[in-house]
């Protein structure tokens, strides 16, 4: 069995011109961020992973030589690693806007808003329901 190395050319980056392109990547991906209303199943979410694991990986190939570069560089990578938190707090934030909706019914939950959820208090019209009755020891009569 043959083995070859594979040497991978070097290409000399311009700090400033990668710099700017890295910026303006990022400022793309906040806005797809701030647009998106979709889970993390959805082929939007995987590009926007994707955009963000290339950002990260073109900041990692910069290697700037001045230190007021160095700093950049620094401030650059610090923003492309809260991106994907960022994402992942939509979707978050997504989910639960979702359940405080659709599932608080199967719950008992009374929803005036989707900000304003309250337990339905009425012992009568929840006798024995999940998580709106007291528990009574065992051997006493109501």
């Amino acid at each position: 069995m043959f083995w070859s190395i594979v040497i991978l050319p070097s290409y000399s980056l311009n700090c400033d011109d990668e710099f700017n392109i890295i910026e303006n990547k990022i400022k793309e991906v906040i806005g797809l961020i701030d647009q998106f209303n979709d889970d993390i199943k959805s082929s939007l979410y995987r590009k926007i992973t994707s955009k963000i694991a290339h950002i990260v990986e073109r900041v990692d190939r910069a290697h700037p030589t001045e230190d007021t570069k160095l700093e950049e560089r620094s401030q650059l990578s610090s923003k492309a690693l809260t991106l994907l938190p960022k994402l992942k707090t939509c979707v978050r934030t997504l989910h639960n806007q979702e359940f405080s909706i659709l599932d608080a019914s199967l719950l008992n939950i009374r929803v005036d808003s989707e900000d304003d959820l309250s337990f339905d208090g009425s012992d009568e019209e929840n006798e024995g329901a999940i998580g709106n009755s007291t528990p009574k020891p065992a051997g006493v009569a109501k």
